[in-house]
């Protein structure tokens, strides 16, 4: 089990985003295609921690003119976004997950491992897991991935 969910969250934004979703931004057919060639030169690059990688993408978006950048404040829409769905995580586990949980997210906090280091830090914990609350966090998983993609409009 991978537990996805939280690994692609930022990521699934930043797509989101590139299409003109959830978070209203309109890129010209060239910005899209120098997105796309962000994406594919950041999951090349594998040393890249967490934190290189959320630079090299703040640095696409603040190089766009304004008319092309997210209305709002973008990076407070994201933080709001993430925290609202750690809660509908979170009240949606029993007791006995919160712990696992809490661990995950210490993962995913830290922003100086690559994303293939952390996703083998939430594989161990996940493999360390009591199987219930393996199958729960399973459970969990595909509800919450069907509330991202309903609130961000992708498939």
């Amino acid at each position: 089990m991978s537990l996805r969910i939280l690994l692609a969250l930022f990521a699934t934004i930043v797509v989101v985003i590139a299409t003109g979703g959830h978070f209203d931004i309109n890129l010209t057919a060239e910005q899209k295609q120098e997105f796309e060639a962000l994406k594919t030169e950041v999951k090349s690059d594998q040393s890249l921690a967490k934190a290189q990688i959320k630079q090299k993408f703040e640095n696409y978006f603040n190089s766009l003119p304004a008319e092309n950048k997210p209305s709002g404040n973008f990076t407070a829409r994201i933080e709001e976004f993430k925290t609202n769905m750690e809660t509908q995580i979170r009240s949606g586990l029993s007791a006995q997950a919160q712990p696992v949980f809490d661990e995950i997210l210490a993962v995913k906090e830290n922003m100086n491992i690559t994303p293939a280091q952390e996703h083998q830090q939430i594989q161990t914990i996940l493999n360390n897991a009591n199987p219930t609350i393996k199958t729960e966090l399973e459970a969990l998983k595909e509800k919450i991935h069907a509330q991202i993609h309903e609130a961000t409009g992708t498939n």
